[in-house]
């Protein structure tokens, strides 16, 4: 009886720590990646206030303070998003290397890592800087497309948590 709980325990804490990673820390440095691209570009990138949602987690109102040209603004729509889902792979990554070396499942690795990559497929569902983008290139009438990309993108991600968390899990435990 003491295993469960314990087991039970540790899966109550990790996901605790996807809910953390997915609201607040996510979205943190999502807007901090726009940031750094922006002043590479030269440009400053300011943030007007942030707000946490219930729903929507961390959200930021923010403003260029200067012109720049499309090349250089399409890097600076794209870097929040493709950071957390950059971060998120190399944590999934690293914890199925650790898993196949130490044949440890860590779960509190992998929920973070599905935080920072499911808030980066938000976006196809919802995220108007993907519309900008489409928009810039003369493109926007194909942004209805966004869902039928990141819907094989979730479910593929669903399958590899389910695959290394709850399967191995469950044969660890076993044994």
């Amino acid at each position: 009886m003491e295993i469960n709980q314990k087991n039970e325990l540790y899966f109550v804490i990790s996901l605790c720590l996807f809910i953390v990673t997915f609201l607040i820390i996510s979205p943190y440095v999502h807007e901090m990646f726009h940031i750094f691209v922006a002043e590479l570009c030269g440009c400053k990138y300011y943030i007007l206030n942030f707000k946490l949602t219930l729903l929507g987690g961390l959200l930021a109102s923010t403003k260029l303070l200067c012109y720049l040209p499309p090349e250089k603004y399409f890097f600076v729509l794209i870097a929040g998003s493709l950071s957390t889902f950059i971060i998120g792979n190399i944590l999934i990554a690293l914890a199925i290397y650790i898993h196949k070396k130490k044949n440890v499942v860590l779960l509190q690795m992998f929920f973070v890592s599905f935080g920072f990559i499911l808030h980066s497929l938000l976006y196809f569902f919802e995220g108007e800087e993907y519309r900008l983008l489409f928009l810039m290139c003369g493109l926007e009438r194909y942004s209805q497309l966004f869902p039928l990309i990141g819907t094989p993108l979730l479910l593929f991600y669903l399958y590899v948590m389910y695959r290394f968390v709850v399967i191995d899990a469950e044969q660890h435990i076993s044994k």
